[in-house]
C-alpha cells in the first residue's frame, strides 16, 4: 500500500494557486467508482455528476483498484484483507465479496474484458510486476508477459484482442499493445518522456499520461492518441498533477485523478475532463486523498446475457455441461433475480450432476463393482430422458447392456464351475456316467463366455471316458469268463 503515496505528491507544494472552475455541463452517464483514503482506503460509487456518493466497502482492510465489469452488476477490487494484495470480485453495492487470487505475491490492476469473460491483472509473483490473464472463477490463470521490467495499468481494447499497458524500463516509460492470441507487443509511444497510465476508450483511442513537455517536471498532463499511436495530442491545462485516467461510456469524457493546491491546501479529487479538454469539473472536492477512478459502461445487460446465454447453449450442445451451467450463473449474475433462468441453471445444474454421476458409474464399472454403478446409472438416465439427451440416454443403455452381459456372463461362470465341481466328486466316487454328463454340461457353458477353463473340463472328459471304456472293456471280459466257466462245469458233468 506504500505505493499508493505516489512520489510526485512530494512536489505539490510546487504547484501554484490554480483554481479549477467546475463547468456548467456535469456529465451524466453512469456511475464512477473510486477509492478513498480515511482511516484505510475505501470503495466509494457515485453518479458521474458527483451525486450520490456511496461507501460500500467498509472493511478495516484497504481496498483500491476497483474495475467495473463489463455490464456494471459487478467490481473487481485489490484488497489486502488477508496480509497481502489479492484480487477480490463483489457486487456493485459492495456485498458478497469473493476472493478471485490467492497468491502470497502482490496482485493488483484488475482489469475485465469486454465479454467479462477473464481479468488481466499485474502481479509479481515471478519475480517482476508482470501481466496475468484470469478466468472470473480464478481457476485457469495464465501469465502474459515475460520481461525483467515494470509492466502495469493493463486496459482492453474495445473488441478484447488486445491488451493495452506500460512498461518501465530502466527509468523511461511507455504504452505497448499486446496481441492476446499472438503475444506480439508493439510500442506505441517510443518517447523518451514518461508515458504512463494507459486508458482505452470504447472507439479505441487511447488516453495516457506524459510530462513530455517537461520531463524534468514531475507532473503529467493527460494525451490521446489513436489506437496505433499516431494523432498525439495533450488535452489537460497545466499546473495539475494527473492520474489514472477513465474514459466514459460514449468516450466523450475521460475521468482523472488531479492534485491541486486550492487555497494553500493540497487535495487530490476526481476531475472530469471533457475529450478534446475544452471543459473540466471537479466530481469529489474532497479533503483526502482519492485515486482510482473506474467509469460503469451502459452496455445494456440483456445483450450481455443473451451473449453469455447462447455461448452457454453451444457449450451445452457438445456436452459441456460444467461450462454451460458457469455461463448460466454468469447470465444470472448480469440480468439478475430471473424466472427463466432460474429454471436453466435448475436445469443445467440437474444435467450436471447426472453427467457426474455417470463419470462416478464408470469408475466404479472400471473397478468391477457394477451393483454400486447400476443405481447412478439409473438415476442419470432419468435426467437425461427428461432433458431429452437421447445420446446420453444411448450411452447410459449401452453401459447398462454392458453390467447385464457381464452378469450373464458372471451367472453362467457360476453355474459352469458349479456342474465342473460336481463332476470330480462324481469321478472321484466312480460315478464316471454323471461325471461325463457334469463335465460335458460345464464345458458347453465355459465355452459360451470363452473361458478356458472349457480345455480343463475337456481333459476331464478324456479321462472319464477312458474310465469307462475301461470299465466297459472289464465287463466283457467278466462275462466272457462266465461263459468259459460254464461250459467248462456242463463238460465235467
Amino acid at each position: 500500500m506504500k505505493k499508493r503515496m505516489h512520489v510526485s505528491m512530494i512536489f505539490i507544494s510546487l504547484v501554484l494557486c490554480f483554481t479549477l472552475v467546475p463547468s456548467q455541463s456535469a456529465v451524466s452517464e453512469g456511475r464512477i467508482a473510486f477509492a478513498s483514503l480515511g482511516e484505510n482506503w475505501d470503495i466509494y460509487v457515485m453518479d458521474a455528476d458527483g451525486s450520490h456518493l456511496t461507501q460500500i466497502t467498509t472493511l478495516p482492510s484497504n481496498e483500491i483498484h476497483p474495475a467495473w465489469s463489463p455490464y456494471g452488476n459487478r467490481i473487481a477490487v485489490v484488497s489486502d484483507k488477508e496480509g497481502n494484495n489479492d484480487i477480490y470480485l463483489m457486487n456493485a453495492d459492495g456485498s458478497g465479496m469473493q476472493q478471485l487470487t490467492t497468491h502470497p505475491a502482490s496482485d493488483e490492476r484488475p482489469a475485465w474484458s469486454p465479454d467479462g469473460e477473464k481479468i488481466v491483472f499485474i502481479s509479481t509473483r515471478d519475480g517482476s510486476d508482470e501481466l496475468y490473464l484470469t478466468d472470473i472463477q480464478g481457476t485457469d490463470i495464465t501469465r502474459l508477459t515475460f520481461n525483467e521490467w515494470i509492466d502495469g495499468y493493463p486496459c482492453w481494447t474495445p473488441d478484447g484482442s488486445s491488451i493495452v499497458f506500460s512498461r518501465d524500463v530502466e527509468g523511461n516509460t511507455d504504452i505497448y499493445v499486446l496481441d492476446v492470441a499472438t503475444g506480439i507487443e508493439t510500442n506505441l509511444t517510443d518517447n523518451p518522456a514518461r508515458d504512463s497510465f494507459p486508458a482505452v476508450s470504447p472507439t479505441g483511442d487511447i488516453a495516457f499520461l506524459s510530462n513530455r513537455e517537461n520531463p524534468d517536471f514531475p507532473f503529467y498532463h493527460v494525451y490521446v492518441m489513436h489506437a496505433d499511436g499516431s494523432g498525439v495530442e495533450k488535452i489537460s491545462e497545466d499546473h495539475v498533477m494527473w492520474e489514472c485516467p477513465a474514459w466514459s461510456p460514449r468516450g466523450t469524457s475521460i475521468a482523472c485523478v488531479a492534485s491541486t493546491d486550492i487555497k494553500g491546501e493540497s487535495t487530490t479529487d476526481i476531475y472530469v475532463l471533457s475529450a478534446d479538454g475544452s471543459s473540466m469539473i471537479n466530481l469529489t472536492q474532497s479533503p483526502t486523498f482519492v485515486d482510482d477512478p473506474s467509469w460503469c459502461c451502459l452496455k445494456d445487460p440483456a445483450e450481455g446475457v443473451d451473449s453469455v446465454l447462447r455461448k452457454a447453449q453451444e457449450a451445452f450442445d457438445r456436452g459441456e455441461f460444467e461450462t454451460a451451467y458457469d455461463l448460466a450463473l454468469q447470465a444470472q449474475s448480469i440480468a439478475g433475480p430471473d424466472e427463466s433462468l432460474a429454471d436453466l441453471i435448475e436445469k443445467y445444474e440437474s444435467v450436471l450432476s447426472a453427467s457426474n454421476q455417470l463419470g462416478t458409474a464408470q469408475a466404479f464399472m472400471d473397478m468391477g463393482e457394477n451393483e454400486k454403478a447400476l443405481g447412478l446409472l439409473y438415476g442419470a438416465r432419468m435426467i437425461f430422458q427428461q432433458y431429452w439427451l437421447t445420446e446420453k440416454v444411448a450411452e447410459i443403455d449401452a453401459l447398462l447392456a454392458d453390467i447385464e452381459q457381464q452378469k450373464q456372463v458372471e451367472d453362467t461362470l457360476l453355474s459352469a464351475q458349479s456342474l465342473f465341481q460336481k463332476g470330480k466328486q462324481a469321478y472321484e466316487t466312480g460315478e464316471y456316467e454323471a461325471a461325463l454328463d457334469f463335465f460335458q454340461q460345464a464345458q458347453t457353458l465355459f465355452a459360451s463366455i470363452d473361458s478356458e477353463k472349457a480345455q480343463e473340463c475337456e481333459e476331464w472328459i478324456q479321462k472319464t471316458q477312458q474310465q469307462l471304456e475301461s470299465g466297459t472293456c472289464l465287463g466283457s471280459l467278466f462275462i466272457v469268463f462266465l461263459c468259459l466257466s460254464g461250459l467248462l462245469s456242463r463238460k465235467i458233468m
